[in-house]
């Protein structure tokens, strides 16, 4: 037997479910942004081990502030709603590109001198 809830609001879930299958999940399953976003928290933490935090905040602040926002606002003014969404794979992008340019100058200063160390006898 179904719970009662259910019964009462069978046409009310049943227009839920088809509203976040059919467009919420196919934005997210369209979009490999949350690839983008495990390489970068990924990276984040390695800049945190090594002593440069600073770098993983700027990246979080940028993706947040300086990216999202705005892009989401102009995206706004397109008077599409749907287009909004495209901020975040835009803002992951983004952040991606300026955590391997961190990554890459924290590559020349503090891991590439390491190789070229004497090696402890």
């Amino acid at each position: 037997m179904r719970p009662l809830h259910c019964e009462l609001f069978q046409r009310q879930l049943q227009t839920c479910h088809h509203f976040f299958y059919c467009h919420c999940l196919r934005l997210f399953y369209c979009f490999p942004h949350d690839h983008f976003a495990g390489a970068c928290i990924i990276v984040g933490g390695v800049f945190q081990a090594l002593g440069n935090s600073v770098y993983s905040m700027i990246v979080s602040i940028a993706r947040q502030l300086v990216v999202l926002l705005p892009v989401a606002y102009l995206l706004s003014l397109s008077g599409n709603i749907d287009a909004v969404w495209f901020a975040f794979p835009i803002a992951e992008v983004a952040s991606l590109a300026m955590t391997v340019i961190l990554f890459l100058r924290l590559y020349r200063k503090k891991i590439r001198p390491l190789s070229r160390m004497p090696a402890a006898e």
